[in-house]
C-alpha cells in the first residue's frame, strides 16, 4: 500500500482555506498489523485551497497538508440557456427539413402509383 498508515485510527477534518469545515466522506481500514489507512472523498465546486488535517486524540498529535487543486482543473458554469435554446433550434430545424422530404417522397411514390395503377 502507498497510503500513510496511522494509529490509532485518527479524525479527520478537510478545511478550506477561510477556515470553514467541508464535508466529505472518508473509509478507514485496519491493516493486519493493527495500523489504520484511511482514505476520503471531497467533493469541490469551486477552486479554494484546502488543508486536510488529521488528528491523533490518544497521543495528542497533529498533521496537516494544504492542498491547491490547480483553478483551470474547475469548469466555468455558464448561462445554458441560450446553449439549449440553439440545440433545440437545430434539431428542430433539421426534423422539419427531413419532414419535408419524406411528405415529398411519399407524394412523388403516391403519384407515381396512382398513374401506374392508371
Amino acid at each position: 500500500d502507498a497510503l500513510p498508515i496511522w494509529y490509532p485510527e485518527p479524525e479527520m477534518q478537510w478545511i478550506r482555506e477561510d477556515g470553514e469545515e467541508l464535508n466529505y466522506t472518508s473509509e478507514s481500514n485496519e491493516k493486519d498489523t493493527g495500523l489504520y489507512a484511511v482514505v476520503a472523498t471531497v467533493i469541490l465546486k469551486e477552486y479554494v485551497p484546502i488543508t486536510c488535517q488529521l488528528n491523533s486524540v490518544s497521543t495528542n498529535s497533529k498533521r496537516r497538508v494544504a492542498i491547491d487543486v490547480a483553478e483551470n482543473f474547475f469548469i466555468e458554469q455558464r448561462d445554458t440557456f441560450p446553449t439549449l435554446f440553439i440545440v433545440v433550434a437545430v434539431i428542430g430545424t433539421a426534423l422539419i427539413i427531413i419532414g419535408s422530404g419524406l411528405i415529398f417522397v411519399y407524394l412523388d411514390f403516391c403519384s407515381r402509383s396512382q398513374a401506374h395503377t392508371s
